[in-house]
């Protein structure tokens, strides 16, 4: 709230899981920022990456990232915002976390980036 941010990408959001109360935290930061959202599931509707945009979101995709054998998908979203003055593509991504999955990473970003 402080940083008066115009744009935040945000990972491991949930929606509803019993694990932090059930609570939509997509939701609710989109109503206590007052700033509209998209929000790209990575595991079921319950959980996965999330732009919130003080601006207007013109377009906006996601997808999972490879790797099935992770407890929790990872993944991707594209969004195009109109600032008014441009527009600007923002992407927000989720990679495979541990130490050792430097190769798992490489390959979760060669999936995103234009042959």
């Amino acid at each position: 709230e402080e940083s008066g941010a115009d744009i935040v990408g945000l990972q491991e959001v949930s929606r509803g899981w019993v694990i932090n109360g059930s609570t939509d935290m997509a939701q609710w930061l989109s109503q206590r920022l007052d700033m509209p959202y998209y929000f790209g599931p990575t595991e079921g509707q319950l959980w996965g990456n999330m732009l919130l945009s003080r601006y207007p979101i013109i377009q906006a995709d996601h997808d999972a990232l490879p790797d099935e054998s992770l407890l929790l998908r990872r993944g991707y979203l594209i969004a195009d915002i109109n600032t008014g003055q441009q527009i600007l593509q923002v992407a927000v991504t989720h990679l495979h976390h541990r130490q050792d999955g430097s190769d798992i990473r490489q390959e979760q970003t060669a999936d995103l980036l234009p042959n």
